[in-house]
């Protein structure tokens, strides 16, 4: 499995021991709500005159998450395309997305997800950037009035002026949250970067996939994790 296929294993593994809980009543009848409105949103769909086809939400949403949320960001085109987006994203909710047959339904109910995430994410670029926040990893933030030039061989290149990373922007982490039609965001401490020395899965994953362990086997992992937990 390539490392997309990993995280989504263990996230599914994650999501089905934690989430898990008792139901009371039926079943069907706590579903039928969900399943109606999936129905409904196929049927509206589906030869809907007024609705956006999906090639033209495609186009939209990568052009402007490729422009404007990427690698290199300018600081005042950020908030416009954030306006588009939740407009997209409006107007997907209210007037739905046109498939032409039940084929495309997968890619329908996906489309509106990316409407709505690529609304969630330039809305959060667009907050950290009000608030003052600099070039991060591989993302750079042009400004005119950024703090960096950079210097070719030609000499300083003012075009490509940018903010400089903050120390103060490594300390916490935003998130985003969608209630009632508005997205929320919030800033949170970034945890610690934890001790890795008693942390050996990674090591004897394989073996534990493989169904290899024996008591030996297990009596000398923990002979190694309690070593490097208390040394």
């Amino acid at each position: 499995m390539n490392a997309g296929q990993v995280f989504a294993v263990r996230l599914a593994r994650f999501i089905g021991c934690t989430q898990k809980r008792n139901i009371d009543g039926d079943i069907a009848q706590l579903v039928a709500p969900t399943l109606a409105s999936i129905r409904e949103i196929i049927t509206q769909a589906h030869d809907n005159g007024t609705g956006m086809p999906l090639s033209v939400v495609r186009e939209k949403i990568q052009a402007r998450m490729s422009d404007h949320a990427g690698f290199i960001c300018h600081a005042d085109k950020v908030r416009r395309a954030t306006r588009d987006a939740l407009l997209l994203s409006e107007f997907v909710q209210r007037h739905g997305l046109a498939i032409k047959h039940v084929g495309e339904v997968a890619e329908l109910f996906m489309w509106r997800h990316m409407a709505l995430t690529s609304a969630a994410v330039l809305t959060q670029l667009t907050h950290y950037i009000d608030a003052g926040g600099g070039s991060r990893g591989a993302r750079i933030i042009l400004d005119r009035d950024g703090n960096s030039i950079p210097q070719t061989r030609n000499g300083f290149c003012d075009a490509w002026r940018f903010r400089s990373e903050r120390t103060e922007d490594k300390k916490d982490k935003l998130l985003i949250h969608y209630c009632n039609g508005i997205f929320h965001v919030r800033e949170t401490p970034v945890r610690e970067f934890p001790i890795i020395r008693g942390i050996w899965f990674e090591k004897t994953g394989l073996v534990f996939l493989m169904g290899q362990f024996t008591s030996h086997r297990m009596n000398d992992i923990a002979k190694v994790n309690h070593y490097a937990k208390y040394n």
